[in-house]
């Protein structure tokens, strides 16, 4: 029979709702509060417009391969973490006997912990999924740099067509890596869980902290908005 104590159930609520809430603030498009993702929409429609007006795309071409490189290396590494967490659902009372010897660590029964291991995965199969789909995008973002328009032969409504449609997927498709790497921090906020919940409350918002800091306080973020 399946038991929480309130600390586990409230340990968990945070955690899906500082997730939740920071990822609707970071990508909101409402605020005006300049962020990484809102300074890479400017720059990826910059290169966009840099592509109508070059006859040779062959560094363009490079530029996505190597950002679809990136995410089969996220998407492979996910498929490794997924084998290992579903092989642990077998071995639950052996994990749970090595936890318990840890200093601070909380006893739980093997239903919980079962909803632990479940967890992480629910998390890397969401960011399996967007990984893949960043690698579908950035595909079709290489099929339309491959028909699109020249600046000095197609009229100009063509070619801020293209612009438009090339660089809102070339967004999505960025937007959804960043989802995935997110989705890593989370995870990797959630192995807190299984020492102790309080533990987990502590780390998401160490990990919502580091994002912001990333995401809206960085030096990066300065640099790509000029300042």
């Amino acid at each position: 029979m399946f038991t929480a104590s309130f600390a586990d159930a409230f340990a968990l609520a945070w955690f899906l709702a500082s997730w939740g809430i920071y990822t609707y603030v970071a990508d909101s498009n409402s605020s005006r509060t300049p962020t990484i993702l809102k300074a890479m929409r400017i720059h990826r429609h910059e290169w966009m417009a840099r592509v109508v007006a070059r006859d040779q795309r062959i560094m363009d071409c490079y530029l996505l391969s190597t950002l679809t490189n990136t995410n089969t290396f996220f998407a492979s590494t996910t498929i490794l973490i997924l084998g290992g967490l579903i092989a642990l659902l077998g071995t639950t009372e052996k994990i749970m006997m090595i936890v318990a010897e840890l200093p601070f660590a909380k006893y739980a029964s093997e239903a919980v912990w079962e909803v632990k291991i479940l967890l992480l995965i629910v998390i890397f199969v969401y960011v399996f999924f967007k990984f893949s789909w960043s690698i579908r995008q950035f595909t079709f973002v290489s099929i339309l740099i491959g028909s699109a328009p020249e600046q000095n032969k197609d009229s100009e409504e063509a070619c801020a067509n293209f612009i438009k449609r090339a660089a809102h997927i070339l967004s999505l498709a960025g937007n959804n890596f960043n989802a995935g790497l997110r989705g890593y921090y989370f995870g990797l906020a959630a192995l807190a869980w299984f020492i102790h919940p309080w533990l987990l409350v502590t780390a998401s918002i160490g990990v919502v902290l580091v994002l912001y800091r990333q995401e809206f306080r960085s030096s990066t973020l300065k640099i790509l908005v000029g300042k």
